[in-house]
């Protein structure tokens, strides 16, 4: 069956094509919509569209409020069908949401603390222990991340969040390696060079100003990257490279053990997330913390797992947990997603 997919495109320049090149792939009817113009209403009425196609990729706190209003109104006032849920975006780039989240339904993560007066975050600094996780509200890949491993540090970070405000880097993730192979990749075409240029500049000009979050320093080696596109599980391990595991480059792959494919499944079914990716701290005393929920995620190869150099995916069969070869993270797992769509479609599930 033919669909006609709405594709809210977001205020990045590219991370709505990957649904393009999907529905195209599956020859699916679409129509792309500006979802941060002022015409969008209109745009979303359109009552041929079957469902609407969610873009992620937010650098600001300004277009994420943008986003997150606006499908509030489209899928929870109007009732249109969307993908993934709105649930799952409003965790998506919201590390202050997230932590509430986390907290209210007892899963398991680092102690997160959130403070929105200047005197009460350093009174909670005076009384903790260091080194504190200093992070932005938005920010993949490790980006405004700031391990404080002093007193005096945090101090200056508190009066900076509540003065100035928290920035992060102007540039590239220096976490992510091979710079120069990454300068060469980007320069040899100018549009995509401005892009990127404009990206830095509109992330460094979102200043974080009036509150600051501090997460618990969890002692870690690598951090688990597990991923859940319908009953398709993956995952591998982001190796540290330096202070922190989130952003690296360095992969460490293999079979994730049962009890944390376990895990991520009872979590993604006991909240109905659709496409989601679970960074994972191992919790020291035994166990599993969440770090992070992101309902779209970067990739570095073209494949989110390998067992024995072979790219594939974990599916739950017979109470089981069994390995299938192929190749399922086409067009950055966007194609898996389209058949999911699809799936959920013909079923009646969305």
């Amino acid at each position: 069956m033919t669909y006609y997919f709405g594709i809210l495109k977001s205020e990045d320049e590219e991370h709505h094509e990957y649904w393009v090149k999907s529905c195209e792939k599956f020859k699916m009817k679409y129509k792309v919509i500006e979802f941060t113009k002022n015409d969008w209403v209109e745009e979303c009425l359109d009552p041929e569209i079957d469902c609407f196609l969610i873009s992620g990729a937010y650098d600001s706190i300004l277009f994420k409020k943008l986003y997150d209003e606006r499908l509030y109104v489209l899928s929870q006032v109007h009732k249109a069908k969307i993908y993934p849920t709105y649930d799952e975006i409003l965790l998506h780039e919201n590390k202050k949401f997230l932590s509430y989240w986390l907290r209210m339904n007892k899963v398991p993560h680092p102690k997160t603390d959130v403070f929105y007066y200047e005197k009460e975050a350093l009174e909670f600094l005076k009384n903790s222990k260091l080194p504190v996780v200093g992070k932005t509200c938005i920010g993949d890949s490790g980006k405004g991340i700031a391990i404080l491993k002093t007193y005096s540090q945090a101090e200056k970070y508190v009066k900076k969040a509540f003065s100035s405000g928290i920035r992060k880097q102007f540039g590239p993730n220096m976490n992510q390696g091979d710079l120069a192979g990454r300068f060469k990749k980007n320069i040899v075409s100018y549009d995509k060079f401005k892009k990127k240029l404009r990206k830095y500049i509109q992330r460094f000009k979102d200043s974080q100003y009036g509150y600051v979050i501090f997460q618990e320093y969890i002692p870690h080696d690598y951090e688990w990257r597990m991923v859940k596109v319908g009953d398709s599980f993956f995952g591998h391990k982001k190796m540290r490279d330096g202070e922190m595991a989130s952003g690296t480059k360095l992969k460490g792959f293999g079979a994730p053990p049962d009890d944390i494919l376990d895990f991520v499944k009872e979590i993604c079914e006991k909240y109905g997330f659709l496409s989601q990716a679970v960074d994972i701290f191992e919790n020291p005393k035994g166990g599993y913390f969440v770090n992070e929920l992101q309902t779209f995620f970067g990739q570095v190869y073209p494949y989110q797992m390998l067992v024995d150099d072979k790219m594939g995916r974990m599916r739950k069969v017979d109470s089981k947990w069994v390995f299938e070869e192929g190749d399922f993270n086409t067009n950055l797992t966007f194609d898996l997603r389209m058949e999911e769509v699809i799936r959920l479609l013909n079923e009646g599930k969305l």
